[in-house]
């Protein structure tokens, strides 16, 4: 009996010396049984690679993979539901996402944009920095995003909620490109450095919409250059001038 319990014991060791699979390796081991129509093991390495964490977590394209495959792969299991729920997840992870339709078959292809189309979801992308440069107008842009036709205001405001701009108010169908030139909404000039705030929201509010979405800003003016415009240069003089 102490020795079956010494076996079993070593055994567990040994075991739990194995180095652990990152998610990425699990991915690419899901993919290619996928690809051996092997379904069972598809689906459990697929979910093993998405429910890895910070720091060892999937980045969101290769989620974004996962996420697919594993729709893809319950769907042909006959596991609807399942499919469905996978692709909600990657339209809330990115709206933008499509399947490639050289890898999967229209079905489905067909169902993703199915959840899609009924799934409400709002983002918004800004540059991690930029400039606004008043000589050339190059604006301050950010891009709304949608999956379905839905109407959203796009405001600024200070962080203490004093208004500044309302940017958009209005329909968008799948993105747009709302711009800020800098001013308020009578026409003058950002009057302070600090703390601003983008909001993105749905209006009206529904309950089944998406929430309002909010990103921070942080607004500095620098000092205009005060230096002059070197001179024009002058054309050499040509020899016995």
């Amino acid at each position: 009996m102490s020795r079956a319990l010494s076996v079993v014991v070593l055994l567990l060791a040994a075991a739990s010396r194995l180095p652990a699979q990152s998610a990425n390796d699990l991915l690419q081991q899901g993919v290619r049984a996928y690809q051996r129509l092997e379904y069972d093991a598809a689906v459990a390495l697929l979910r093993e690679s998405l429910l890895h964490r910070q720091p060892m977590a999937l980045a969101d394209s290769q989620r974004a993979r996962a996420l697919s495959y594993l729709a893809a792969t319950e769907l042909f299991q006959q596991q609807r539901d399942s499919a469905a729920a996978a692709f909600r997840d990657l339209v809330r992870l990115d709206p933008r996402y499509r399947p490639d339709e050289l890898i999967f078959p229209p079905q489905v292809t067909n169902l993703y944009e199915e959840v899609r189309r009924s799934t409400k979801v709002l983002s918004v992308q800004v540059p991690p920095s930029m400039e606004l440069r008043p000589r050339t107008k190059e604006p301050f842009t950010a891009r709304v995003i949608t999956t379905s036709v839905l109407p959203v205001q796009v405001t600024l405001a200070r962080d203490d909620g004093t208004p500044v701009r309302t940017l958009w108010n209005g329909r968008i169908a799948d993105s747009l490109v709302v711009t800020w030139d800098g001013t308020t909404t009578d026409g003058g000039a950002l009057p302070e450095d600090g703390h601003y705030v983008l909001r993105v929201a749905p209006n009206p509010a529904t309950e089944d919409g998406p929430r309002p979405l909010q990103v921070t800003l942080d607004i500095t003016q620098e000092p205009p250059d005060t230096l002059s415009w070197p001179p024009p240069p002058t054309a050499p003089t040509p020899p016995g001038m």
